[in-house]
């Protein structure tokens, strides 16, 4: 039997008590559980671009620009609340905008430098080193473009998206060192046998001549069709040639066929012809001479390494006009750089009078808020 104190005796016999309220929390939203963000570093850096990723060692990757648009990137080994977070290296580039991204140990930095190129750096060992930077092109970058990138997750392959405000820019990438496959094959003649095997991205398997060759006879062209792969190399593989054969390859951009690669080469490992420039690349052609009689040359790998796809523009799909403040709406998202849409002084909730230092009406483009603050009242 369990005694009761004479306090909450005396309590239970009162003809007046007071309220004991009593409160549950629970730190969740919607039954699942809030995260408490650390602040490891505060930090006194320029409040601009920057951005962060953290491959698959656990290592925080930054970039980030300044006042002046130099390009600066960090990589904290260990981040934790010991760490430093205050040391940067100067990539020695001006940037308006800079993104990145990670997958595994692949990191993917990209740019717009203030020369108005769209720039593209990768690491292979998760920011430990960097290879050389790759100028994707002029894009007439300015001061108000904005850039982000994506890679696919154990895929290879990425994308790039920029935007100068009125259109959605999209570039598909395969990662560096990488080839993209072939989606068709040509063979002409009929001189080869399991020519899917050319373009399964596998070393093991391989498509074969099937016509018995004397020396120096030349093979047929095996012609592998790409979905217009912006590139700059070719990675092959051929093998059971002969001693002293030689190897013709080409590549198929700016309306015709080009020499890669002409002369002796290498059998029985995957070799790279690098070219000049990038190109956007639709087909590519090889042909080997027979260095010796009764060889039957087999072509394990024929790919393009660079961006799969080329540049693709897109428009948004609509403009949302969230104060009523501007005109023409439409302009703004039809890829025509001589029309515009314009913001009207005293139009919705926009003041007519008093504009300098006031901000535009808010303008929503494919999902994308834009607005622009008044430096003074001429400028709209």
């Amino acid at each position: 039997m369990r005694t009761i104190s004479a306090t909450l005796t005396a309590a239970g016999k009162a003809t007046s008590r007071n309220p004991y309220p009593f409160t549950d929390i629970y730190d969740t939203i919607a039954g699942v559980k809030k995260l408490k963000p650390t602040s490891y570093y505060s930090g006194s850096e320029d409040d601009k671009f920057h951005a962060c990723c953290m491959p698959s060692d656990g290592s925080l990757i930054r970039v980030r620009t300044d006042s002046s648009n130099n390009l600066y990137r960090s990589r904290v080994a260990d981040p934790t609340s010991e760490s430093t977070y205050s040391s940067w290296t100067d990539w020695s580039k001006t940037c308006y905008a800079v993104a990145c991204a990670a997958d595994g140990t692949n990191v993917v930095v990209v740019a717009i430098q203030t020369n108005g190129h769209l720039i593209y750096c990768q690491s292979l060992d998760s920011g430990s080193s960097w290879q050389d930077w790759l100028d994707l092109g002029d894009i007439n970058g300015g001061s108000g473009y904005r850039i982000a990138v994506a890679l696919e997750p154990d895929n290879r392959k990425g994308t790039i998206f920029w935007s100068d405000g009125t259109q959605v820019n999209i570039v598909p990438f395969v990662l560096d060192g990488y080839g993209c496959e072939a989606s068709a094959y040509t063979d002409a003649d009929s001189q080869w046998d399991n020519e899917g095997n050319a373009s399964d991205g596998s070393e093991d398997t391989y498509a074969s001549e099937n016509f018995s060759l004397g020396a120096s006879s030349t093979t047929d062209y095996a012609i592998l069709t790409f979905d217009d792969v912006w590139g700059n190399q070719i990675k092959y593989y051929v093998d059971n040639a002969g001693s002293g054969a030689t190897i013709e390859i080409d590549a198929y951009y700016d309306g015709g066929w080009n020499s890669i690669k002409s002369g002796a080469f290498t059998q029985g490992s995957t070799q790279t012809e690098t070219m000049g420039a990038w190109k956007t690349i639709s087909q590519v052609r090889i042909r080997v001479t027979i260095g010796e009689a009764g060889y039957y040359p087999r072509l394990y790998l024929c790919q393009v390494v660079g961006f799969a796809g080329g540049m693709e523009l897109f428009n948004p799909a609509s403009t949302t006009d969230a104060d009523a403040a501007w005109t023409d709406d439409a302009n703004g998202i039809d890829g025509n750089t001589n029309t515009h849409a314009e913001s009207v002084p005293g139009a919705g909730n926009w003041p007519s009078t008093g504009l300098a230092g006031n901000f535009s009406g808010t303008y929503y483009v494919g999902g994308i808020k834009w607005y622009q603050k008044i430096g003074q009242a001429s400028d709209v």
